[in-house]
């Protein structure tokens, strides 16, 4: 059996942060020459650890009000919700490097209701894991409404205000 620091040295890189690591495993002492297949272990890191992460934007996204608007085939979407979503970024703390998108984390929105209340889920990709879930509220935007005057948009003069019986339907 060999004795490490005698006969062999070994030398990590990339054993810091989640990733690969590898060891150079080199000969010393009577042995000489490098290890040809060195070891490798895969770091990981928890992403909702707010010790070691932090989540931008998450004060613009937790528990705010987001306005949706048509797409024009039935559909809502939330520009801003969506804009908040993809400036969302993780930071590990101990070297300010920013997560990428997609491939350290994910986010989801679930159980949107429009208008109404949903959750976005960010959940940890590759050499991350964890999950951060945060409430957010929807409202439709008036502007979509469709309008309906309940007495077929005719009105007599009376000389004084006259106030039309509307109806506003936000499908």
């Amino acid at each position: 059996t060999l004795v490490a620091g005698t006969d062999y040295k070994v030398e990590w890189s990339n054993n810091i942060y989640p990733g690969t690591a590898t060891a150079t495993v080199t000969g010393i002492g009577k042995y000489s020459g490098t290890l040809k297949q060195p070891p490798t272990f895969k770091i990981v890191g928890d992403i909702s650890d707010a010790s070691l992460f932090t989540i931008g934007q998450k004060d613009a996204i937790s528990g705010k009000t987001f306005t949706l608007a048509s797409d024009g085939s039935g559909g809502l979407v939330s520009t801003d919700l969506n804009n908040k979503i993809s400036a969302l970024g993780i930071t590990r703390i101990k070297d300010s490097v920013s997560l990428v998108s997609t491939t350290d984390f994910g986010v989801t929105t679930k159980a949107c209701t429009y208008p109404g209340t949903g959750k976005v889920t960010i959940t940890g990709t590759g050499y991350y894991t964890g999950t951060i879930t945060y409430d957010v509220n929807m409202k439709g935007n008036i502007a979509d409404a469709t309008v309906t005057d309940n007495n077929g948009g005719n009105y007599d003069y009376n000389g004084a205000d006259v106030t039309p019986n509307l109806s506003l339907t936000y499908n």
